[in-house]
């Protein structure tokens, strides 16, 4: 082949070659998007005649307790067709700063950061803004399993605390009941109380048996104001106790009006416990009430009773 063939062959195949090198490296411009199981990016670029980029790098993703998480970045890089860089920054500020290096292959771009690679496939906008919504929907419905395994828990505890608040009132009210009933014999009460009013009595009759105002009668006025005196000390512990009684019926009466069984719609294993030994409770709360008015009435009455014998022995005293 001489030479004009040669070179007018060349000449014509070289705008087909330039084509296919100029289509091998289209520009990277447009939409990219990289999807994750929790997360979405879209990277935005704009590339000029000279390879320079520009653009945008946007997240979009959620934790795993279901708390959103979205950041943007700028972007500025170089491409080759073949090979990228790109540098995002925060707000467009150089603090913060992230290197990123990558490959292009067609529609596809692979970059890889200290985390990882990702790859990127390109994409309209509004493809990641669907995915976006996705995830929001998978965040939400996160949130809210959890708001409800939360308000299990509160729900458990609640039911944990307000049966150990039931267990322990219904030890206590069992307590009383058996207390009462091993302590509610006053018969050792009556039996002091008649004691010391029949000394007293047997001594004002003694007392007569002397003249009046003499030393004799003096020194029997002086015991009969002693046995007084005992008796008042012996019923202090009693008048006390009554006092206690009262408190104590006041407190489990408050106990019970407020206790979970009678004020919360939860069904509480303990309150069938409870209710029995409130039953025992209010049988003992009988006794113990009669109890009180019998020691009340008694000495009320013995004390009335020794006042006017004393009274009698102080008179013939001084006579």
């Amino acid at each position: 082949m001489n030479r004009e063939v040669v070179a007018l062959s060349f000449v014509l195949t070289l705008p087909a070659l330039l084509s296919g090198c100029i289509a091998a490296n289209p520009s990277v411009s447009g939409s990219y998007i990289a999807s994750g199981s929790t997360t979405v990016d879209l990277l935005q670029l704009t590339e000029s005649k000279d390879g320079q980029l520009l653009g945008s790098l946007s997240e979009f993703g959620y934790k795993a307790d279901g708390s959103i998480n979205r950041f943007s970045l700028s972007v500025t890089g170089t491409t080759d067709g073949h090979s990228i860089t790109i540098v995002a920054r925060p707000n467009g500020l150089p603090i913060g700063s992230m290197n990123i290096s990558g490959t292009i292959d067609g529609s596809t771009i692979m970059l890889t950061t200290e985390d990882g690679t990702q790859k990127f496939m390109a994409a309209r906008p509004g493809n990641f803004r669907s995915q976006e919504s996705k995830l929001t929907q998978q965040a939400t419905a996160i949130r809210i399993a959890n708001a409800r395994q939360e308000e299990q828990k509160r729900f458990a505890s609640r039911m944990l605390d307000e049966n150990n608040v039931v267990k322990t009132l219904a030890s206590k009210l069992e307590d009383y009941a058996a207390r009462v009933e091993a302590e509610h014999e006053l018969s050792a009460f009556h039996a002091a109380h008649a004691k010391l009013l029949d000394a007293a009595r047997h001594d004002l009759e003694i007392q007569k048996t002397f003249p009046k105002g003499s030393f004799a009668a003096s020194q029997v006025d002086f015991r009969i104001n002693q046995l007084a005196f005992q008796l008042n000390q012996f019923d202090i512990p009693w008048s006390n106790a009554v006092d206690q009684g009262k408190e104590h019926r006041r407190e489990f009466g408050q106990a019970i009006a407020s206790s979970p069984c009678h004020t919360s719609s939860d069904s509480l294993s303990g309150c069938s416990e409870e209710g029995e030994a409130e039953a025992a409770y209010a049988k003992a709360k009988t006794i113990a009430w009669g109890e009180d008015q019998d020691v009340i009435s008694t000495i009320a009455q013995d004390h009335a009773a020794v006042k006017a014998i004393t009274q009698q022995a102080d008179l013939y005293d001084q006579e």
